[in-house]
């Protein structure tokens, strides 16, 4: 309630918490943010974008980690040009095992792991470079049981949607998580697929 009167421009502010489902004990993560957390599929970790920043909270230790800030690309919408905090390019997908998100910046697809110790531009900056924005295609929504999150599995290749900026020239391109090396171009051309 008391952060109703600072409803302004769609920005909605909360306070976080995590409960024990067994006893039902509340333990404060944060006090009035924006948005909403992603568990990781073990659920030791919550991933949430702060408006600059990719950010993991340790559930178990309330241990928050700026997964982004030393990277020097940004990961927020830089067209983002009304009032109120900036969006990401997009959500964050959890790897099937919890230790690391896929995220991206306005070119290229990341790999953070959960903890802050590693993150790998998994599309090796070609996207930069070439003006082309890359976005992962999911093909699993189907086989997904109701309910469950998306994850990626790093040991399958990871279809890209490609689309140049500057000539709109559309594409598929593959890649890897698992391998280092740039992605593969499988179609690019002036079409829209």
């Amino acid at each position: 309630r008391e952060y109703r009167p600072m409803v302004e421009f769609g920005e909605r502010w909360n306070d976080s918490y995590v409960v024990d489902v067994a006893t039902g004990a509340r333990k404060l993560l944060f006090r009035k943010t924006r948005g909403g957390f992603t568990p990781s599929p073990n659920g030791r970790y919550l991933a949430s974008f702060n408006g600059k920043d990719w950010t993991t909270v340790e559930v178990a230790s309330g241990k928050v980690t700026n997964l982004t800030e030393g990277i020097g690309v940004a990961f927020y919408n830089e067209d983002h040009d009304t009032p109120g905090s900036r969006s990401s390019y997009g959500g964050a997908v959890w790897t099937r095992d919890g230790t690391a998100i896929l995220v991206q910046d306005r070119y290229d697809l990341w790999l953070l792991s959960a903890d802050g110790s590693r993150a790998t531009l998994v599309t090796d900056g070609v996207g930069r470079r070439g003006q082309i924005e890359f976005r992962m295609v999911r093909l699993d929504d189907e086989e997904r049981p109701p309910g469950e999150r998306p994850t990626v599995d790093p040991s399958k290749p990871l279809l890209l949607a490609a689309q140049n900026l500057t000539n709109r020239d559309a594409g598929v391109w593959r890649d890897r998580l698992d391998r280092d090396g740039p992605p593969e171009k499988l179609l690019m051309a002036p079409r829209r697929f």
